[in-house]
Protein backbone atom coordinates (compact mmCIF):
# COMPACT_ATOMS: atom_id res chain seq x y z
CA UNK A 1 0.00 0.00 0.00
CA UNK A 2 1.48 3.27 -1.10
CA UNK A 3 1.85 5.91 1.65
CA UNK A 4 -0.12 9.05 1.15
CA UNK A 5 2.01 12.09 0.35
CA UNK A 6 2.46 14.58 3.20
CA UNK A 7 -0.04 17.37 3.30
CA UNK A 8 1.37 20.59 1.85
CA UNK A 9 2.29 23.27 4.33
CA UNK A 10 0.28 26.36 3.52
CA UNK A 11 2.33 29.56 3.54
CA UNK A 12 1.16 32.17 5.99
CA UNK A 13 -1.65 34.21 4.58
CA UNK A 14 -1.23 37.82 3.59
CA UNK A 15 -3.71 38.71 6.32
CA UNK A 16 -1.60 36.89 8.92
CA UNK A 17 1.59 38.65 7.85
CA UNK A 18 -0.20 41.98 7.97
CA UNK A 19 -1.53 41.24 11.47
CA UNK A 20 1.96 40.41 12.73
CA UNK A 21 3.40 43.52 11.14
CA UNK A 22 0.70 45.68 12.71
CA UNK A 23 1.29 43.96 16.03
CA UNK A 24 5.03 44.70 15.90
CA UNK A 25 4.38 48.28 14.83
CA UNK A 26 1.82 48.77 17.59
CA UNK A 27 4.20 47.38 20.20
CA UNK A 28 7.05 49.65 19.09
CA UNK A 29 4.79 52.68 18.93
CA UNK A 30 3.47 51.90 22.42
CA UNK A 31 7.02 51.70 23.77
CA UNK A 32 7.87 55.04 22.14
CA UNK A 33 4.81 56.76 23.59
CA UNK A 34 5.40 55.27 27.05
CA UNK A 35 9.03 56.40 27.01
CA UNK A 36 7.99 59.87 25.83
CA UNK A 37 5.37 60.05 28.56
CA UNK A 38 7.88 59.03 31.23
CA UNK A 39 10.35 61.69 30.06
CA UNK A 40 7.68 64.37 30.13
CA UNK A 41 5.91 63.53 33.39
CA UNK A 42 8.97 62.84 35.56
CA UNK A 43 9.24 65.58 38.22
CA UNK A 44 6.67 67.65 36.32
CA UNK A 45 5.86 69.66 39.45
CA UNK A 46 9.51 70.52 40.19
CA UNK A 47 11.06 71.07 36.74
CA UNK A 48 10.85 73.76 35.45
CA UNK A 49 11.52 75.16 38.92
CA UNK A 50 8.64 77.64 39.19
CA UNK A 51 5.25 78.43 37.70
CA UNK A 52 5.52 81.22 35.14
CA UNK A 53 2.89 83.95 34.88
CA UNK A 54 1.36 82.48 31.70
CA UNK A 55 0.81 79.17 33.46
CA UNK A 56 -0.58 80.94 36.51
CA UNK A 57 -3.04 82.99 34.46
CA UNK A 58 -4.18 79.94 32.47
CA UNK A 59 -4.77 78.04 35.71
CA UNK A 60 -6.63 80.83 37.50
CA UNK A 61 -8.87 81.50 34.51
CA UNK A 62 -9.52 77.74 34.21
CA UNK A 63 -10.55 77.71 37.88
CA UNK A 64 -12.97 80.58 37.32
CA UNK A 65 -14.34 79.09 34.10
CA UNK A 66 -14.91 75.70 35.70
CA UNK A 67 -16.49 77.10 38.85
CA UNK A 68 -18.45 80.14 37.68
CA UNK A 69 -18.62 79.74 33.89
CA UNK A 70 -16.87 83.09 33.45
CA UNK A 71 -13.25 84.17 33.23
CA UNK A 72 -11.45 86.21 35.87
CA UNK A 73 -12.44 89.32 33.90
CA UNK A 74 -16.12 88.33 34.25
CA UNK A 75 -16.69 87.32 30.61
CA UNK A 76 -19.05 84.39 30.29
CA UNK A 77 -17.38 81.52 28.35
CA UNK A 78 -15.32 83.81 26.11
CA UNK A 79 -13.67 82.40 23.02
CA UNK A 80 -10.45 84.17 24.00
CA UNK A 81 -9.72 84.66 27.68
CA UNK A 82 -8.14 88.02 28.37
CA UNK A 83 -4.94 87.59 30.31
CA UNK A 84 -4.63 89.58 33.51
CA UNK A 85 -1.19 88.64 34.74
CA UNK A 86 0.63 91.53 33.07
CA UNK A 87 -1.89 94.27 33.74
CA UNK A 88 0.14 95.86 36.50
CA UNK A 89 2.92 96.28 33.93
CA UNK A 90 0.75 98.05 31.39
CA UNK A 91 0.22 95.38 28.71
CA UNK A 92 -3.51 94.85 28.18
CA UNK A 93 -3.56 93.15 24.77
CA UNK A 94 -2.72 89.57 25.63
CA UNK A 95 -5.23 86.76 25.28
CA UNK A 96 -5.07 83.00 25.75
CA UNK A 97 -5.83 80.64 22.91
CA UNK A 98 -9.04 78.66 23.49
CA UNK A 99 -7.75 75.15 22.67
CA UNK A 100 -5.36 74.99 25.60
CA UNK A 101 -7.29 77.29 27.94
CA UNK A 102 -10.42 75.17 27.90
CA UNK A 103 -8.46 71.91 28.01
CA UNK A 104 -6.94 73.01 31.32
CA UNK A 105 -10.37 73.48 32.93
CA UNK A 106 -11.16 69.82 33.80
CA UNK A 107 -7.61 69.22 35.08
CA UNK A 108 -7.85 72.18 37.45
CA UNK A 109 -11.32 71.09 38.55
CA UNK A 110 -10.10 67.58 39.35
CA UNK A 111 -6.64 68.34 40.72
CA UNK A 112 -6.81 71.91 41.99
CA UNK A 113 -4.40 74.66 41.03
CA UNK A 114 -0.83 73.42 40.78
CA UNK A 115 2.05 73.23 38.36
CA UNK A 116 1.01 69.68 37.48
CA UNK A 117 -2.62 70.55 36.70
CA UNK A 118 -1.67 73.30 34.22
CA UNK A 119 1.20 71.30 32.67
CA UNK A 120 -0.40 67.89 32.34
CA UNK A 121 -2.52 68.95 29.32
CA UNK A 122 0.72 69.94 27.61
CA UNK A 123 2.14 66.47 28.27
CA UNK A 124 -0.95 64.90 26.72
CA UNK A 125 -0.88 67.24 23.72
CA UNK A 126 2.79 66.31 23.31
CA UNK A 127 1.97 62.60 23.25
CA UNK A 128 -0.94 63.23 20.87
CA UNK A 129 1.49 65.09 18.63
CA UNK A 130 3.82 62.08 18.57
CA UNK A 131 0.94 59.76 17.59
CA UNK A 132 -0.34 62.15 14.92
CA UNK A 133 3.18 62.65 13.53
CA UNK A 134 3.59 58.88 13.28
CA UNK A 135 0.26 58.59 11.49
CA UNK A 136 1.18 61.27 8.96
CA UNK A 137 4.73 60.03 8.33
CA UNK A 138 3.55 56.42 8.02
CA UNK A 139 0.96 57.40 5.44
CA UNK A 140 3.43 59.49 3.44
CA UNK A 141 6.54 57.29 3.57
CA UNK A 142 5.80 53.95 5.20
CA UNK A 143 5.95 52.18 8.55
CA UNK A 144 9.65 52.58 9.32
CA UNK A 145 9.66 56.33 8.66
CA UNK A 146 6.52 56.66 10.77
CA UNK A 147 8.12 54.89 13.72
CA UNK A 148 11.39 56.80 13.43
CA UNK A 149 9.47 60.07 13.24
CA UNK A 150 7.65 59.22 16.46
CA UNK A 151 10.90 58.17 18.16
CA UNK A 152 12.78 61.31 17.10
CA UNK A 153 9.92 63.54 18.22
CA UNK A 154 9.77 61.70 21.54
CA UNK A 155 13.40 62.60 22.32
CA UNK A 156 13.51 66.02 20.63
CA UNK A 157 14.79 68.65 23.11
CA UNK A 158 12.58 71.26 21.45
CA UNK A 159 9.41 69.19 21.76
CA UNK A 160 10.39 67.89 25.22
CA UNK A 161 10.92 71.42 26.55
CA UNK A 162 7.47 72.66 25.61
CA UNK A 163 5.66 69.42 26.41
CA UNK A 164 6.52 69.91 30.09
CA UNK A 165 5.27 73.48 30.51
CA UNK A 166 1.79 74.97 30.49
CA UNK A 167 2.20 76.88 27.24
CA UNK A 168 -0.52 76.79 24.60
CA UNK A 169 1.73 76.01 21.66
CA UNK A 170 1.91 72.25 22.32
CA UNK A 171 -1.70 71.89 21.18
CA UNK A 172 -0.65 72.94 17.68
CA UNK A 173 1.36 69.88 16.59
CA UNK A 174 -1.38 67.21 16.79
CA UNK A 175 -3.82 69.46 14.97
CA UNK A 176 -1.39 70.25 12.14
CA UNK A 177 -0.34 66.62 11.71
CA UNK A 178 -3.84 65.18 11.97
CA UNK A 179 -5.33 67.81 9.68
CA UNK A 180 -2.68 67.17 7.04
CA UNK A 181 -3.18 63.40 7.33
CA UNK A 182 -6.92 63.80 6.81
CA UNK A 183 -6.35 65.99 3.76
CA UNK A 184 -3.98 63.38 2.33
CA UNK A 185 -6.44 60.55 2.93
CA UNK A 186 -9.12 62.76 1.44
CA UNK A 187 -7.51 62.33 -1.97
CA UNK A 188 -8.81 58.74 -1.89
CA UNK A 189 -11.90 59.40 0.22
CA UNK A 190 -12.99 62.94 -0.71
CA UNK A 191 -15.24 63.32 2.33
CA UNK A 192 -12.13 63.37 4.52
CA UNK A 193 -11.02 66.58 2.82
CA UNK A 194 -13.71 68.39 4.76
CA UNK A 195 -12.60 66.82 8.04
CA UNK A 196 -8.98 67.77 7.36
CA UNK A 197 -9.94 71.34 6.54
CA UNK A 198 -11.97 71.58 9.75
CA UNK A 199 -9.07 70.31 11.88
CA UNK A 200 -6.63 72.73 10.26
CA UNK A 201 -9.12 75.54 10.77
CA UNK A 202 -9.29 74.54 14.43
CA UNK A 203 -5.47 74.76 14.58
CA UNK A 204 -5.71 78.53 14.12
CA UNK A 205 -7.19 78.65 17.63
CA UNK A 206 -4.21 76.77 19.07
CA UNK A 207 -1.46 79.36 18.60
CA UNK A 208 -1.28 82.70 16.72
CA UNK A 209 1.48 81.59 14.33
CA UNK A 210 -0.96 79.04 12.89
CA UNK A 211 -3.17 81.84 11.57
CA UNK A 212 -0.61 82.40 8.86
CA UNK A 213 0.96 78.97 8.67
CA UNK A 214 -2.26 76.99 8.15
CA UNK A 215 -3.11 78.89 4.92
CA UNK A 216 0.50 78.37 3.78
CA UNK A 217 0.27 74.65 4.48
CA UNK A 218 -3.09 74.39 2.72
CA UNK A 219 -1.65 76.27 -0.25
CA UNK A 220 1.25 73.82 -0.45
CA UNK A 221 -1.15 70.88 -0.36
CA UNK A 222 -3.23 72.44 -3.13
CA UNK A 223 -0.15 73.07 -5.30
CA UNK A 224 1.15 69.52 -4.83
CA UNK A 225 -2.25 67.94 -5.56
CA UNK A 226 -3.88 70.44 -7.87
CA UNK A 227 -4.71 67.77 -10.47
CA UNK A 228 -6.52 65.54 -7.99
CA UNK A 229 -8.30 68.50 -6.43
CA UNK A 230 -9.37 69.75 -9.84
CA UNK A 231 -10.97 66.38 -10.54
CA UNK A 232 -12.67 66.34 -7.13
CA UNK A 233 -13.48 70.02 -7.22
CA UNK A 234 -16.77 69.75 -5.34
CA UNK A 235 -15.27 68.14 -2.17
CA UNK A 236 -12.33 70.53 -2.46
CA UNK A 237 -14.64 73.56 -2.52
CA UNK A 238 -16.64 72.16 0.39
CA UNK A 239 -13.41 71.72 2.36
CA UNK A 240 -12.36 75.30 1.63
CA UNK A 241 -15.77 76.55 2.75
CA UNK A 242 -15.60 74.56 5.99
CA UNK A 243 -12.10 75.88 6.73
CA UNK A 244 -13.30 79.43 6.17
CA UNK A 245 -16.38 78.86 8.35
CA UNK A 246 -14.31 77.40 11.21
CA UNK A 247 -11.82 80.25 11.03
CA UNK A 248 -14.36 83.04 10.63
CA UNK A 249 -14.82 83.82 14.36
CA UNK A 250 -11.04 83.93 14.70
CA UNK A 251 -10.72 86.37 11.83
CA UNK A 252 -13.56 88.54 13.12
CA UNK A 253 -12.06 88.86 16.60
CA UNK A 254 -8.61 89.45 15.17
CA UNK A 255 -9.94 92.43 13.22
CA UNK A 256 -12.33 93.85 15.83
CA UNK A 257 -11.18 92.88 19.33
CA UNK A 258 -8.65 95.39 20.73
CA UNK A 259 -7.34 92.69 23.07
CA UNK A 260 -6.02 90.82 20.01
CA UNK A 261 -3.65 93.67 19.22
CA UNK A 262 -0.44 92.20 20.64
CA UNK A 263 0.68 90.96 17.23
CA UNK A 264 0.57 94.51 15.95
CA UNK A 265 3.58 95.49 18.00
CA UNK A 266 5.39 92.18 17.41
CA UNK A 267 5.31 92.42 13.61
CA UNK A 268 8.50 93.77 12.07
CA UNK A 269 6.38 96.20 10.04
CA UNK A 270 5.25 98.02 13.20
CA UNK A 271 7.78 97.12 15.90
CA UNK A 272 10.95 98.93 16.82
CA UNK A 273 13.69 96.84 15.16
CA UNK A 274 16.68 98.79 16.44
CA UNK A 275 17.64 96.00 18.86
CA UNK A 276 17.02 93.15 16.47
CA UNK A 277 19.90 90.83 15.60
CA UNK A 278 19.50 91.63 11.90
CA UNK A 279 19.89 95.37 12.49
CA UNK A 280 22.84 94.85 14.82
CA UNK A 281 24.52 92.75 12.15
CA UNK A 282 24.04 95.58 9.64
CA UNK A 283 25.36 98.19 12.06
CA UNK A 284 28.49 96.16 12.71
CA UNK A 285 29.30 96.08 9.00
CA UNK A 286 28.60 99.69 7.97
CA UNK A 287 32.31 100.50 7.69
CA UNK A 288 33.02 97.51 5.42
CA UNK A 289 29.85 97.47 3.29
CA UNK A 290 28.28 100.54 1.73
CA UNK A 291 25.04 98.66 1.15
CA UNK A 292 24.56 98.16 4.90
CA UNK A 293 24.08 101.93 5.32
CA UNK A 294 21.62 101.96 2.43
CA UNK A 295 19.52 99.20 3.98
CA UNK A 296 19.58 100.78 7.43
CA UNK A 297 18.41 104.14 6.12
CA UNK A 298 15.48 102.85 4.04
CA UNK A 299 12.62 100.91 5.68
CA UNK A 300 11.59 99.54 2.27
CA UNK A 301 14.90 97.67 2.22
CA UNK A 302 15.38 97.18 5.97
CA UNK A 303 12.17 95.25 6.64
CA UNK A 304 12.78 92.60 3.91
CA UNK A 305 16.35 92.27 5.17
CA UNK A 306 15.15 91.71 8.74
CA UNK A 307 12.65 89.13 7.50
CA UNK A 308 15.27 87.20 5.51
CA UNK A 309 17.74 87.38 8.39
CA UNK A 310 15.08 86.06 10.77
CA UNK A 311 14.09 83.34 8.32
CA UNK A 312 17.58 81.93 7.90
CA UNK A 313 18.30 82.27 11.62
CA UNK A 314 15.55 79.70 12.29
CA UNK A 315 17.15 77.27 9.84
CA UNK A 316 20.70 77.94 10.95
CA UNK A 317 22.80 75.17 12.53
CA UNK A 318 23.53 77.56 15.42
CA UNK A 319 19.84 77.75 16.39
CA UNK A 320 18.97 74.14 15.61
CA UNK A 321 22.02 72.34 17.01
CA UNK A 322 24.24 74.67 19.02
CA UNK A 323 22.80 77.62 20.94
CA UNK A 324 19.00 77.46 20.51
CA UNK A 325 16.66 80.16 21.80
CA UNK A 326 18.24 82.64 24.22
CA UNK A 327 15.09 82.71 26.38
CA UNK A 328 15.68 80.44 29.40
CA UNK A 329 12.04 79.33 29.34
CA UNK A 330 12.34 78.11 25.75
CA UNK A 331 15.60 76.16 25.69
CA UNK A 332 18.54 74.93 27.71
CA UNK A 333 21.57 77.18 27.89
CA UNK A 334 24.32 76.23 25.46
CA UNK A 335 22.25 73.55 23.69
CA UNK A 336 20.44 73.65 20.38
CA UNK A 337 16.77 73.02 19.81
CA UNK A 338 17.60 69.54 18.48
CA UNK A 339 20.29 67.02 19.39
CA UNK A 340 23.68 67.40 17.74
CA UNK A 341 23.51 63.85 16.38
CA UNK A 342 20.36 64.76 14.42
CA UNK A 343 22.26 67.25 12.24
CA UNK A 344 23.52 64.59 9.78
CA UNK A 345 20.05 63.06 9.77
CA UNK A 346 18.51 66.38 8.74
CA UNK A 347 21.11 66.90 6.02
CA UNK A 348 20.64 63.39 4.68
CA UNK A 349 16.86 63.78 4.85
CA UNK A 350 16.94 66.94 2.77
CA UNK A 351 19.06 65.12 0.19
CA UNK A 352 16.57 62.25 0.20
CA UNK A 353 13.62 64.62 -0.21
CA UNK A 354 15.30 66.38 -3.11
CA UNK A 355 16.14 63.09 -4.80
CA UNK A 356 12.52 61.96 -4.35
CA UNK A 357 11.04 65.30 -5.37
CA UNK A 358 8.96 63.64 -8.07
CA UNK A 359 6.87 62.13 -5.27
CA UNK A 360 3.99 64.24 -3.98
CA UNK A 361 4.77 63.33 -0.36
CA UNK A 362 8.34 64.61 -0.66
CA UNK A 363 7.20 67.85 -2.25
CA UNK A 364 4.69 68.44 0.56
CA UNK A 365 7.29 67.86 3.29
CA UNK A 366 9.78 70.09 1.47
CA UNK A 367 7.13 72.81 1.29
CA UNK A 368 6.43 72.42 5.01
CA UNK A 369 10.14 72.57 5.84
CA UNK A 370 10.68 75.72 3.77
CA UNK A 371 7.59 77.60 5.02
CA UNK A 372 7.45 76.88 8.76
CA UNK A 373 9.84 79.77 9.67
CA UNK A 374 7.77 82.37 7.80
CA UNK A 375 5.26 83.33 10.57
CA UNK A 376 8.00 83.60 13.21
CA UNK A 377 10.27 85.55 10.85
CA UNK A 378 7.67 88.29 10.52
CA UNK A 379 8.04 89.09 14.22
CA UNK A 380 10.76 90.47 16.47
CA UNK A 381 12.97 88.54 18.93
CA UNK A 382 14.10 85.95 16.41
CA UNK A 383 14.94 83.13 16.31
CA UNK A 384 11.98 82.26 18.49
CA UNK A 385 11.34 78.68 19.59
CA UNK A 386 7.66 79.12 20.48
CA UNK A 387 6.63 80.85 17.27
CA UNK A 388 8.73 78.32 15.35
CA UNK A 389 6.72 75.39 16.70
CA UNK A 390 5.05 75.23 13.29
CA UNK A 391 8.03 73.09 12.22
CA UNK A 392 6.62 69.95 13.85
CA UNK A 393 6.56 67.33 12.54
CA UNK A 394 8.31 68.30 9.29
CA UNK A 395 11.81 68.33 10.79
CA UNK A 396 11.38 64.93 12.42
CA UNK A 397 9.92 63.42 9.23
CA UNK A 398 12.92 64.76 7.33
CA UNK A 399 15.31 63.32 9.92
CA UNK A 400 13.56 59.95 9.75
CA UNK A 401 13.95 59.93 5.98
CA UNK A 402 17.62 60.80 6.46
CA UNK A 403 18.07 57.89 8.85
CA UNK A 404 16.41 55.54 6.38
CA UNK A 405 18.57 56.95 3.57
CA UNK A 406 21.80 56.40 5.50
CA UNK A 407 20.84 52.92 6.64
CA UNK A 408 19.95 51.80 3.15
CA UNK A 409 23.23 53.00 1.71
CA UNK A 410 25.15 51.45 4.59
CA UNK A 411 23.35 48.18 3.83
CA UNK A 412 24.39 48.49 0.20
CA UNK A 413 28.04 48.64 1.29
CA UNK A 414 27.63 45.58 3.49
CA UNK A 415 26.28 43.69 0.47
CA UNK A 416 29.42 44.76 -1.48
CA UNK A 417 27.65 46.69 -4.19
CA UNK A 418 30.75 48.60 -5.05
CA UNK A 419 33.02 51.35 -3.70
CA UNK A 420 30.72 54.05 -5.06
CA UNK A 421 28.73 53.70 -1.82
CA UNK A 422 31.72 54.41 0.39
CA UNK A 423 30.69 58.00 1.14
CA UNK A 424 27.31 56.87 2.38
CA UNK A 425 28.95 54.29 4.61
CA UNK A 426 31.22 56.96 6.07
CA UNK A 427 28.16 59.13 6.70
CA UNK A 428 26.43 56.28 8.50
CA UNK A 429 29.47 55.63 10.70
CA UNK A 430 29.73 59.35 11.46
CA UNK A 431 26.10 59.32 12.56
CA UNK A 432 26.61 56.52 15.05
CA UNK A 433 29.82 58.11 16.30
CA UNK A 434 27.89 61.35 16.86
CA UNK A 435 25.14 59.51 18.73
CA UNK A 436 27.57 57.65 20.96
CA UNK A 437 30.15 60.36 21.56
CA UNK A 438 28.29 63.65 21.47
CA UNK A 439 28.27 65.45 24.83
CA UNK A 440 24.80 66.72 23.95
CA UNK A 441 23.19 63.32 23.42
CA UNK A 442 19.90 62.31 24.98
CA UNK A 443 21.39 61.25 28.32
CA UNK A 444 23.46 64.43 28.55
CA UNK A 445 20.42 66.52 27.74
CA UNK A 446 18.30 64.88 30.43
CA UNK A 447 21.04 65.22 33.05
CA UNK A 448 21.41 68.89 32.15
CA UNK A 449 17.65 69.41 32.19
CA UNK A 450 17.09 67.95 35.65
CA UNK A 451 20.34 69.00 37.34
CA UNK A 452 21.62 72.29 35.90
CA UNK A 453 18.59 73.83 34.22
CA UNK A 454 16.50 74.28 37.42
CA UNK A 455 19.38 76.26 38.92
CA UNK A 456 20.16 78.84 36.25
CA UNK A 457 16.57 79.19 34.95
CA UNK A 458 15.01 79.74 38.38
CA UNK A 459 14.54 83.49 38.03
CA UNK A 460 13.02 83.13 34.56
CA UNK A 461 10.40 80.76 36.01
CA UNK A 462 9.58 82.86 39.12
CA UNK A 463 10.94 80.09 41.32
CA UNK A 464 10.28 80.28 45.05
CA UNK A 465 6.85 81.92 44.93
CA UNK A 466 4.94 78.70 45.56
CA UNK A 467 7.17 77.61 48.48
CA UNK A 468 6.86 81.13 49.95
CA UNK A 469 3.06 80.91 50.02
CA UNK A 470 3.12 77.44 51.55
CA UNK A 471 5.65 78.44 54.20
CA UNK A 472 3.79 81.66 55.03
CA UNK A 473 0.59 79.69 55.61
CA UNK A 474 2.41 77.34 57.98
CA UNK A 475 4.06 80.04 60.11
CA UNK A 476 1.09 82.46 60.20
CA UNK A 477 -0.54 82.89 63.56
CA UNK A 478 -4.26 82.25 63.97
CA UNK A 479 -6.15 84.84 61.97
CA UNK A 480 -2.95 86.65 60.99
CA UNK A 481 -3.27 88.38 57.60
CA UNK A 482 -0.74 87.68 54.84
CA UNK A 483 0.27 90.53 52.55
CA UNK A 484 2.03 89.95 49.23
CA UNK A 485 4.31 92.68 47.96
CA UNK A 486 3.32 94.25 44.68
CA UNK A 487 6.98 93.93 43.72
CA UNK A 488 6.57 90.18 43.27
CA UNK A 489 5.87 89.37 39.64
CA UNK A 490 2.21 88.58 39.04
CA UNK A 491 1.34 89.17 42.71
CA UNK A 492 -2.47 89.05 42.47
CA UNK A 493 -2.76 85.95 40.34
CA UNK A 494 0.00 84.18 42.23
CA UNK A 495 -2.07 84.72 45.37
CA UNK A 496 -5.12 83.18 43.73
CA UNK A 497 -3.08 80.34 42.24
CA UNK A 498 -1.00 79.24 45.21
CA UNK A 499 -3.88 79.46 47.68
CA UNK A 500 -6.03 77.35 45.31
CA UNK A 501 -8.76 79.86 45.99
CA UNK A 502 -12.39 78.98 45.33
CA UNK A 503 -13.85 81.87 43.26
CA UNK A 504 -17.17 81.56 45.12
CA UNK A 505 -15.60 82.40 48.49
CA UNK A 506 -13.30 85.28 47.56
CA UNK A 507 -13.39 88.63 49.29
CA UNK A 508 -14.49 91.54 47.06
CA UNK A 509 -11.61 93.50 45.50
CA UNK A 510 -10.20 96.37 47.49
CA UNK A 511 -10.04 98.64 44.43
CA UNK A 512 -11.72 98.76 41.07
CA UNK A 513 -9.77 96.90 38.42
CA UNK A 514 -8.13 94.46 40.81
CA UNK A 515 -9.17 90.80 41.10
CA UNK A 516 -10.79 89.47 44.27
CA UNK A 517 -8.49 87.76 46.76
CA UNK A 518 -8.92 85.01 49.35
CA UNK A 519 -9.95 86.16 52.82
CA UNK A 520 -6.92 87.07 54.90
CA UNK A 521 -4.71 87.88 51.91
CA UNK A 522 -3.78 91.32 50.55
CA UNK A 523 -1.56 92.72 47.81
CA UNK A 524 0.09 96.03 48.63
CA UNK A 525 2.88 98.36 47.63
CA UNK A 526 5.59 98.77 50.26
CA UNK A 527 5.91 102.48 49.57
CA UNK A 528 2.18 103.19 49.70
CA UNK A 529 2.24 104.58 53.24
CA UNK A 530 4.45 104.83 56.27
CA UNK A 531 2.10 102.70 58.36
CA UNK A 532 2.63 99.14 57.25
CA UNK A 533 -0.10 96.55 57.35
CA UNK A 534 0.52 94.32 60.36
CA UNK A 535 1.01 90.58 59.87
CA UNK A 536 3.13 88.42 57.58
CA UNK A 537 4.55 89.82 54.37
CA UNK A 538 5.97 87.99 51.35
CA UNK A 539 8.47 90.36 49.77
CA UNK A 540 11.41 90.41 47.37
CA UNK A 541 14.78 90.19 49.08
CA UNK A 542 15.82 93.62 47.78
CA UNK A 543 12.75 95.15 49.48
CA UNK A 544 13.99 94.24 52.96
CA UNK A 545 15.50 97.69 53.47
CA UNK A 546 12.06 99.25 52.90
CA UNK A 547 10.69 97.41 55.94
CA UNK A 548 13.16 98.28 58.69
CA UNK A 549 10.55 97.58 61.34
CA UNK A 550 9.95 94.01 60.11
CA UNK A 551 11.40 90.81 61.58
CA UNK A 552 12.60 88.22 59.07
CA UNK A 553 10.82 84.91 59.62
CA UNK A 554 12.31 82.95 56.69
CA UNK A 555 14.47 83.42 53.63
CA UNK A 556 13.74 81.60 50.38
CA UNK A 557 16.80 81.85 48.12
CA UNK A 558 17.17 80.76 44.51
CA UNK A 559 18.60 77.25 44.03
CA UNK A 560 22.09 78.70 43.54
CA UNK A 561 21.87 80.54 46.88
CA UNK A 562 21.22 84.03 45.54
CA UNK A 563 18.62 86.03 47.53
CA UNK A 564 15.09 85.75 46.24
CA UNK A 565 12.12 86.10 48.61
CA UNK A 566 11.61 86.84 52.29
CA UNK A 567 8.80 86.16 54.73
CA UNK A 568 8.75 88.93 57.32
CA UNK A 569 6.46 89.85 60.19
CA UNK A 570 5.35 93.41 60.82
CA UNK A 571 4.12 93.84 64.40
CA UNK A 572 1.24 96.09 65.29
CA UNK A 573 2.41 99.51 66.54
Amino acid sequence: MTAAPPAPVNPPSTLGRLARRISREGALLTLIVLAAGALRIYKLEEVPPGVYCDEVALGVNAKFLGTTGASLKGKSLPLYVHEASFEQYGSKKIVYQPIYQYTVVPFVELMGLSATSVRLPSVLFGLAGILAAHLLARTLFGVSVGLWTAALLAVSPWHHQFSRIGFEVTSLTPLLALGTWLLWRGLERPRLLTAGAAVLGLATYAYPAARLFVPLLALGFAIVHWRELRINWRPAMNAAAVAALVGLPNLYLLLTDPNQGRMNYLFIFNAETRNEAAVRALESSVFENWWAVLILDHPVLRIPFVFLYNYFSHLSPAFLFHSGDANARHALQGLGMEHVFSAPLLAAGLVALFRRRAEAASRLVLWWFLTWPIPASLTIDCPHATRGFTNFPSIEITMALGLQFLFRHAADVVRFRGPVRLKSAVAGCALWFAILRSPHDLVGFLLHYHKDYPVYSAEAWDAGVGPAFRLARRVALDGEPITVSYGIHNAWLNTLFFTNADPRTLAPPARTGEPPLPHGYHVSRLARSGARRAGLWIIKAEEERELPEARVVARIPYPDGDPNLLIVRVERP
